[in-house]
C-alpha cells in the first residue's frame, strides 16, 4: 500500500486547469478612426457577461487581436462594469506591438492592480466587459478581436506517501 501511495504521488503530482471559457461570442471588429475623426480619442466595445460566475472563477483574462495598423493605437483599457462602477486596467500597445508583428496577446492576471472608477460592486459580480483602444497615430486602422476568454485558478494537488498521514486516512494534501 505504502508503495502504490507513493507511485500516486508522482503520477498525480502537478496542477489541474479547468478549461478556459470564452466572453467573446464571436469575432469582433472595432473601427478606429483616428484619422478620419479627428476629435475620437477612442474606439470601444462592449461585451455583455452573461454569466457572471465565470468572472469569480477567473485568476486571468487572455485576450488576442489583430490590428492592421497597430501605431493607431496608444494604448489600450480593458474595464469590468459593476454596479455604478468600473473595473479597469490599461496597458501601453508598444509593449505588446513592438515586435513588428500586427497581433496582440495579453493575460491580465486578477492580481495585478486594477483601478476603479466610480463605486463598483465586487469584480466577480461584473455584468460588462468593455475593450477600449486609445488614440496613437492619426490614422484609420482595424482591430479583429479574436479572443477573450478567463483562464480560471490551478488547483495543486500532492498525494502524501507518508506513514504518518496514512494512518490518519489522509493521502491528499492540498
Amino acid at each position: 500500500m505504502f508503495i502504490i501511495r507513493i507511485i500516486l504521488c508522482v503520477l498525480f503530482i502537478g496542477s489541474i486547469t479547468y478549461g478556459t471559457e470564452s466572453l467573446l461570442p464571436q469575432e469582433q471588429t472595432v473601427l478606429l478612426p483616428f484619422a478620419s475623426n479627428l476629435n475620437a480619442d477612442r474606439a470601444f466595445v462592449d461585451i455583455p457577461i452573461t454569466n457572471p460566475s465565470l468572472i469569480k472563477r477567473a485568476n486571468s483574462f487572455e485576450i488576442d487581436f489583430e490590428c492592421d495598423h497597430p501605431e493607431a493605437i496608444g494604448s489600450l483599457t480593458f474595464y469590468f462594469r459593476s454596479g455604478n462602477g468600473w473595473y479597469s486596467y490599461a496597458v501601453t500597445a508598444k509593449e505588446y506591438f513592438s515586435n513588428g508583428n500586427n497581433r496582440f496577446h495579453a493575460e491580465i492576471s486578477r492580481s495585478q492592480n486594477f483601478h476603479t472608477e466610480g463605486t463598483p460592486k465586487p469584480l466577480n459580480q461584473s455584468d460588462m466587459m468593455r475593450f477600449s483602444a486609445w488614440r496613437g497615430a492619426s490614422q484609420n486602422a482595424t482591430i479583429k478581436l479574436q479572443k477573450i476568454q478567463i483562464v480560471p485558478y490551478s488547483i495543486l494537488a500532492v498525494l502524501s506517501g507518508s506513514k504518518e498521514e496514512s494512518s490518519y486516512g489522509n493521502s491528499l494534501v492540498v
